[in-house]
């Protein structure tokens, strides 16, 4: 009898452990949030693949210089390395403007703008980014409001997003343009 009930226990964790096979993989730590930020919400995005993200607004002056060197100190002390994302159309841990004219993102010194900033643990299997956008008040450019949202997910979910995207405009690019009709 105890043979039988030492089988089922041991057979009962094997399926346990390979039911959340991924689950032991999640990066096991907490995201970083500013002090003082507002409106803070936690979100798990596919928690089977190990996406997790936070979110929240800070009032700050352009260029939110305390926001971001908050964020590289977290990460250099939890052993993470920039990350330079050769796809990001954004200049990374720079601040970075919408261009309605090219078409383009580019470099900027005013709001309103948008920093992104990435990097990835020493084994490379995990990745940390960090979107702001700076919203100026309408009183006085320089101090408004920045939402924060910060993500960490395995390094090879990041690539497979990535490579989703680049078949989705692969595919978008093999389509011809469509002319209207009248």
């Amino acid at each position: 009898m105890k043979r039988i009930a030492a089988f089922l226990a041991c057979g009962l964790l094997v399926l346990t452990i390979i039911g959340h096979a991924d689950a032991v993989d999640f990066p096991d730590f907490s995201l970083p949030i500013y002090p003082g930020a507002t409106n803070q919400k936690t979100h798990l995005d596919k928690p089977a693949k190990g996406v997790k993200a936070a979110t929240y607004r800070i009032a700050t002056v352009f260029p939110a210089r305390d926001l971001i060197e908050f964020y590289n100190k977290e990460m250099k002390k939890r052993g993470f390395k920039k990350y330079h994302d050769p796809l990001d159309s954004l200049t990374q841990f720079e601040w970075n403007t919408f261009n309605s004219r090219t078409g383009n993102w580019e470099p900027t010194r005013l709001p309103p703008a948008r920093y992104t900033a990435k990097w990835s643990n020493e084994k490379e299997d995990q990745f940390v980014w960090v979107l702001i956008d700076f919203k100026p008040n309408q009183k006085e450019l320089q101090s408004g409001t920045a939402s924060v949202s910060i993500h960490v997910a395995r390094y090879s979910e990041y690539l497979k997003e990535l490579d989703a995207i680049k078949k989705s405009e692969h595919n978008k690019a093999d389509v011809p343009d469509q002319k209207s009709v009248r």
